[in-house]
């Protein structure tokens, strides 16, 4: 049974099809948490963007995806308002980074 929770389903469904994969996802859902409960639970798999996956998880082994890598572009959106706070440049900065 595999579960897949990630806005990039379609681009891994693809990857699966052209590497002969035979990718079957019983449950869908939106909520991360209720997918990893899911899994925790021992009745099913998950494929999820790392940074879903709650620090405290440590009842749950995971690998990383790398042949095809798959990655997302992330933006930051704010307002004139919001410019003027000291931490933003921060968090920007550590976004450019990842």
């Amino acid at each position: 049974m595999t579960t897949i929770g990630c806005e990039l389903r379609e681009d891994l469904k693809c990857i699966c099809q052209n590497q002969e994969i035979n990718l079957y996802a019983a449950y869908r859902s939106n909520s991360e948490e209720w997918i990893l409960r899911m899994v925790q639970a021992g009745i099913g798999v998950a494929l999820m963007s790392e940074y879903t996956l709650p620090k405290d998880a440590t009842d749950v082994r995971f690998r990383y995806l790398v042949d095809p890598e798959i990655s997302r572009q992330v933006y930051v959106i704010y307002t004139h308002q919001t410019s003027a706070k000291p931490e933003l440049p921060a968090l920007i900065d550590d976004l450019s980074k990842a």
